[in-house]
Parts: C-alpha cells; structure tokens; sequence
C-alpha cells in the first residue's frame, strides 16, 4: 500500500484520514508533531495505529499521548 500511496497523483484521491496516516507515518520524527492536531480532528482507526507507531519510534511525550487519547475517545478505539 504505501509504495501504491507515493505514486503521483495517487494519495491526492485517498479520503482525509487514509492522508493524515499516511503522512504521519511517513514523517520524520521531527516533523510528527505538527501533524497531531490534524490526526485528531481527521483521523480514523488507521490513524490510531499510526500514532502507536510513530509513539513507538520517536519516543512517547506528552504531545503524543494527549493525541492518543483524543483520537481514541473520538473513534471509539
């Protein structure tokens, strides 16, 4: 999936919360960070997933865990 996503054109037709995944894990862990706001707000399930992962890569802090609990109450998960 993520070699199809980094094609041309193709992440730009992917709906919101596959795009904010996607993007957050792609990511270098300094620019994390900046993307938690929009992972709240436009994250699904994958984005959950996404956010463990990049916990688990970059370290646990504050930012991380306060997203982590938001997107979990707001998807049920």
């Amino acid at each position: 999936a993520t070699e199809i996503l980094k094609k041309p054109g193709v992440l730009g037709r992917a709906s919101g919360p596959m795009r904010v995944a996607f993007e957050l894990r792609q990511a270098p862990c300094s620019e994390k960070g900046a993307l938690l706001e929009r992972l709240v707000t436009e994250g699904d399930w994958r984005a959950v997933g996404a956010l463990d992962a990049a916990r688990s890569a970059c370290g646990s802090s504050r930012g991380f865990e306060e997203a982590r609990r938001k997107l979990a109450s707001r998807v049920g998960r």
